[in-house]
């Protein structure tokens, strides 16, 4: 891969499977901080954590499929990767690219995430979740 120091990494089965997990564990956090309303900025957390399940979960299914996953700083040539995933590479792509948009805002900015990107960003998160659970059992 090219661009801004990416490249592909070799992935196996079980690795595919740990980044599975890693990417359940990310969305469960997420999900319990978001029950939690005594704090406006539990929702830019939530989104953070959602961003990570479904990067955690792009690596899995990558790695399931294609034995590889991107490696780097631009997370958009995960975006192309993940495009290539049969099947519903092209759906999967979209639900990274949506919690993608909102990374830098969730991570880095002082602003509040809305309510209304934290529950697009949760149906992407668990889309992604979910495909990973079905191809790394």
């Amino acid at each position: 891969m090219s661009g801004r120091g990416n490249h592909a990494e070799t992935m196996t089965k079980a690795q595919a499977k740990s980044r599975r997990q890693a990417a359940e564990k990310f969305l469960d956090v997420g999900e319990m901080a978001a029950s939690d309303s005594s704090s406006e900025w539990f929702r830019t957390v939530t989104v953070s954590l959602y961003v990570l399940a479904g990067i955690a979960a792009g690596d899995a299914l990558c790695a399931a499929a294609l034995g590889k996953r991107s490696r780097g700083q631009d997370h958009r040539e995960a975006v192309r990767l993940l495009s290539t995933v049969e099947p519903d590479g092209a759906a999967h792509a979209s639900s990274l690219r949506t919690l993608l948009d909102y990374k830098d805002g969730a991570h880095y900015s002082p602003s509040l995430i809305d309510q209304a990107a934290e529950k697009k960003a949760l149906r992407a998160a668990q889309s992604l979740v979910e495909a990973a659970k079905r191809v790394t059992r």
